[in-house]
């Protein structure tokens, strides 16, 4: 019977998307798949890159980590150093039934399959913790724009200015929806 082993995942979510072929030179041992990019780092170490901006660690010791986002920052000059960081532990427990305890995933087996599923989740999760940021920020300029129109009828703002924050929030809400779809 195996011993029981804890798996960490580290997340880091960046304003900006990834371009996953731009990125493969920087990363020749790379499999690039379609909706992300995995990469060994060691023996049961590895990263996943994902087009929406979020890098995943799975069990990679925090040096390391520091290592490849400098190497990320490398690849893809002007990354952004406002991030968003995320992590989960999954434990890897043989014969256990599948469950959340003190909030760690407990599973009785752990392959490459579920370790794909778990960093495309919490990905997920740091992206949209992100985008919960950019949401409330356009929640309030909508507010701002809202109250004079309730109260006097009309804005008090240029129609190329709403123009331009329209086109903010619609772009915000498809980003979103493709983080989501993913």
């Amino acid at each position: 019977m195996t011993a029981p082993r804890t798996h960490q995942f580290a997340a880091v979510a960046f304003e900006e998307n990834l371009s996953l072929r731009d990125l493969a030179a920087a990363y020749p041992d790379a499999r690039l798949g379609l909706r992300d990019m995995r990469v060994p780092v060691g023996d049961d170490e590895e990263i996943f890159i994902y087009p929406f901006g979020a890098v995943v660690f799975h069990d990679v010791p925090p040096e390391r980590r520091e290592t490849e986002l400098a190497r990320l920052a490398r690849a893809r000059p002007g990354l952004t150093r406002q991030v968003v960081r995320e992590s989960f532990t999954v434990r890897e427990e043989p014969g256990s039934r599948v469950d959340i305890v003190d909030g760690n995933l407990v599973v009785d087996q752990f392959g490459d399959g579920r370790a794909a599923v778990v960093a495309l989740i919490v990905a997920q999760s740091a992206a949209l913790e992100y985008y919960e940021r950019i949401v409330e920020r356009l929640f309030a300029r909508t507010i701002g724009l809202v109250e004079p129109l309730e109260k006097y009828g009309s804005v008090s703002t240029r129609i190329r200015g709403l123009h331009r924050f329209i086109g903010e929030a619609i772009a915000t809400r498809n980003e979103v929806f493709t983080v989501l779809a993913l």
